[in-house]
């Protein structure tokens, strides 16, 4: 793709990339919060190409590019992006919602719930949303397993109604062997074998 600037471009220094992440750090905003649905948007520039800038894959830009994101972050407050729709302040580490999103706080429970409903059907928290298409735009596995084991404190309440009401709709199955427990390593389900 031509940009109309071609022949200025900048280099994307580590400099530029400690910037862009810092300025991510300090107001909770994401590139795709930043520049989602902007208008002023100069011809060409996309949120994959900041993101792209910011893992370092891209080495070059138009300048002023580089400078519309610069600009655009730094006339944000601190934690512009950490501010739930109803004006509570949101955790700082987690998935950030759209702004027409209800959130909920995820009790242990719900996570006893969520536990109970994936043993009882014998299908955990990375298969549930297969086999259908009607998946709430941004629902994801990684999102279940954060509710599953207290990584993330809250909720958009849409979501959680879906996965209960699809976990509802399933038939017992072949329960899973014992219960379900935060693996020491944070990355795998661990299932305690029955004894």
């Amino acid at each position: 793709m031509a940009f109309p600037d071609a022949d200025a471009l900048q280099p994307i220094t580590k400099a530029i990339r400690q910037k862009l992440r810092s300025e991510i750090r300090r107001t909770g905003t994401t590139a795709i919060m930043l520049l989602q649905g902007a208008d002023d948007l100069p011809e060409g520039l996309t949120v994959a190409h900041v993101n792209r800038w910011i893992s370092g894959i891209v080495k070059e830009a138009p300048k002023s590019h580089i400078d519309h994101v610069l600009a655009k972050w730094a006339s944000l407050g601190d934690d512009a992006g950490r501010i739930a729709p109803d004006g509570h302040a949101l955790p700082k580490r987690g998935r950030r919602h759209a702004s027409d999103a209800r959130l909920i706080g995820i009790t242990e429970e719900m996570q006893a719930q969520l536990r109970a409903e994936m043993t009882r059907t014998g299908i955990g928290f990375a298969d549930i949303l297969g086999g259908t298409d009607d998946v709430p735009e941004g629902l994801n596995s990684r999102i279940i397993r954060g509710w599953l084991y207290g990584d993330v404190q809250t909720a958009d309440e849409s979501y959680w109604r879906f996965v209960m009401a699809r976990y509802a709709a399933l038939p017992e199955g072949i329960p899973i062997p014992g219960p379900i427990k935060k693996s020491r390593n944070k990355r795998n389900l661990h299932v305690t074998p029955v004894q």
